[in-house]
């Protein structure tokens, strides 16, 4: 009976035994699935897309095309977008297959918010980081006088000849040319990938005749083009020799004036700088306010931008009028019957105001021109590959004058990178107007 009695205790001790291992070890896989399905759950999440063009703060015209980093397994992506970084009355365009979205019909002169998320088979990831851009135009605001592009409405035969360079502005102040001999050239691709209207320094220029006083207003002039000799003209209306109520923006002897007359007296702005640069050029003169002034600030790559302020202008109670013709790529001789100073480049984009803008609307219509004609750099998506046997090609736009990579390398040329180790590449790259911009890029090997 003893025998009997330890062997049933020993069974009963056993049994307690296994039984207390085998809830640890339920308890402990319990602990184990729990961890891998909150560790797959927050890797899942880290999972989320992440957008890369356009650049954060980018300014864009018309239709903008939206891009992001694709998602192992995704089926298909969701856009949420806005005009508020809230996302309140958001609108979403779900089920988008590949990994970018043209956005078309969007109000301008608005920024915009947006961000994706992914669909696989495991469920939806959290959303993206915020992408930002503006959509403007120059008529997106008022008071807009005057506008051309050479990307924009002209007239011009089957050798690219122009007879007339299209007001876009709603006011029909087009200028024009009907001398075949006198007409200047459209040549696309010239300005990182955009067309220009370009004048031989010779006899091309454009006449709109008597338009674009200033009378009793305020004046914005914003342009892009290139000089190529030490005399020439973008815009005038004025003549030369002695006269009064005339402006211009025009070389001589290898400097930038911008002068305005009000009277016989020349009230000006003058640069030297070397010839052959692009330039963006922002011009205003502000007379309605106790102190008329005028500022001429001027952007390309040569250094930080050149900012003039002149004071003592006539304010807005003076009519500043004349009969003289409006003219590009040349300035009025003495009678305003002929033309001298005639430009030796080109035109890319003249834009003009019966306005003078704060300062916050005037650098945000400078830098809608300035991202049209040299937009932030872009690296492009991250790039997953397959295997480590092959050297891979990071690239940049080639219009950029300098590009400093992350690896060290400087040059005003090397606008790409071989690499053949993974890891996260960035590049600091300087624009045709002096802008640097950043971005970067994430190359993953097995």
């Amino acid at each position: 009976m003893l025998i009997k009695c330890i062997s049933q205790k020993l069974l009963i001790r056993t049994f307690i035994l296994n039984t207390d291992q085998y809830i640890m070890r339920l308890f402990y896989s319990l602990i184990a699935i729990l961890l891998f399905i909150a560790l797959s759950v927050v890797t899942y999440a880290q999972n989320a897309p992440s957008t890369y063009y356009p650049k954060h703060g980018q300014i864009v015209s018309g239709s903008v095309t939206i891009a992001w980093d694709p998602v192992t397994e995704a089926t298909s992506y969701d856009i949420e977008y806005a005009n508020n970084a809230a996302f309140s009355g958001s609108s979403i365009v779900p089920g988008i297959s590949q990994t970018n979205h043209t956005l078309s019909g969007l109000p301008g002169g608005s920024y915009y918010y947006w961000r994706v998320r992914a669909n696989t088979p495991q469920g939806t990831s959290a959303w993206s980081n915020t992408g930002l851009f503006g959509l403007f135009i120059p008529s997106s605001f008022s008071d807009i006088s005057f506008w051309v592009s050479a990307d924009g409405n002209l007239i011009k035969d089957a050798n690219d000849q122009v007879s007339e360079w299209s007001d876009m502005s709603g006011n029909i102040n087009n200028v024009t040319q009907p001398n075949l001999v006198e007409q200047p050239i459209w040549q696309d691709d010239q300005l990182n990938g955009k067309p220009v209207i370009r004048f031989d320094g010779s006899n091309d220029f454009l006449s709109g005749g008597d338009i674009l006083d200033i009378d009793n207003n305020n004046r914005s002039i914003f342009l892009i083009g290139k000089n190529n000799s030490a005399s020439g003209t973008y815009v005038a209306k004025s003549r030369f020799g002695p006269g009064s109520n005339r402006f211009g923006i025009l070389y001589i002897s290898g400097a930038i004036y911008a002068p305005f007359w009000f009277d016989n007296n020349e009230i000006n702005v003058t640069y030297n700088k070397p010839l052959g640069t692009t330039e963006f050029i922002s011009f205003a003169t502000k007379r309605d306010t106790v102190s008329p002034y005028y500022t001429t600030r001027i952007f390309n790559n040569l250094a930080s931008p050149r900012i003039e302020t002149r004071f003592n202008i006539l304010g807005i109670s003076s009519s500043i009028s004349s009969s003289y013709r409006f003219l590009l790529g040349a300035y009025n001789n003495a009678s305003d019957a002929g033309e001298v100073l005639l430009l030796n480049g080109y035109l890319a984009e003249v834009v003009m105001y019966d306005a003078a803008f704060p300062d916050s609307v005037k650098a945000l219509i400078e830098k809608m021109l300035m991202d049209k004609y040299a937009p932030p750099v872009d690296l492009g998506e991250n790039i997953i590959l397959a295997d480590r046997f092959c050297d891979t090609i990071i690239k940049a736009s080639a219009y950029f004058t300098n590009y400093s990579w992350s690896t060290g390398l400087v040059s005003t040329t090397d606008s790409q990178l071989v690499v053949n180790e993974p890891g996260l590449y960035s590049i600091t790259a300087t624009d045709i107007f002096g802008r640097t911009s950043i971005d970067t890029v994430l190359v993953e090997m097995p």
